[in-house]
């Protein structure tokens, strides 16, 4: 998670600087083609593109690029959370009823409470915690699939969840950077 997080603010801080230099460049030569104006870049000729046109492609990039994140954050998560389950079950082989549900991070949760009977659940489980992970792997679905509106189970989660996850994370020390559920 912290690699993806790295390369996520590095790829903002690239796209910032850049569009520096892009944004003169786009408003001086804007007819002009990439490989006349980045004779040098091996990559202009494969985008082909007007300078002009780059500012909006560039935004397009940079917003791709964090879906990307966004993607491949929540399968780090969902590989993490499969080897949590894999690991109690070597601890301590079938305990407690076998539970299926389709949300890998709400059978993790349904888990986590039957493993910790005798845990206080009030400070232990924090469904909210599962519920961002809900949000986030359905958040991925939706960038993975290409999808130019939400899926009806996302749009439900964001209908059923949103003020909740708002309330919660307005409470916690972390700063969120102006995400709002």
């Amino acid at each position: 998670m912290a690699r993806v997080n790295d390369q996520l603010c590095f790829a903002a801080l690239q796209q910032s600087e850049f569009l520096k230099k892009l944004e003169p460049l786009a408003q001086a030569r804007a007819a002009e083609f990439a490989t006349d104006v980045f004779p040098e870049n091996q990559y202009a000729e494969n985008i082909h593109r007007k300078i002009g046109d780059l500012v909006q492609f560039s935004n397009q990039a940079e917003q791709i690029a964090l879906q990307m994140g966004i993607i491949a954050a929540v399968e780090y998560v969902l590989a993490y959370i499969g080897d949590i389950q894999h690991f109690k079950e070597k601890l301590q082989p079938h305990i407690g009823a076998l539970i299926h549900h389709d949300a890998e991070e709400e059978k993790l949760r349904l888990k986590v409470e039957q493993w910790s009977k005798n845990i206080d659940q009030e400070s232990f489980v924090k469904n909210d915690y599962f519920r961002t992970l809900g949000y986030f792997r359905l958040l991925r679905n939706n960038y993975a699939h290409v999808n130019e509106v939400p899926s009806h189970a996302f749009s439900d989660y964001i209908r059923l969840q949103s003020t909740l996850l708002n309330t919660f994370w307005k409470k916690q020390i972390t700063d969120l950077h102006g995400i709002d559920y």
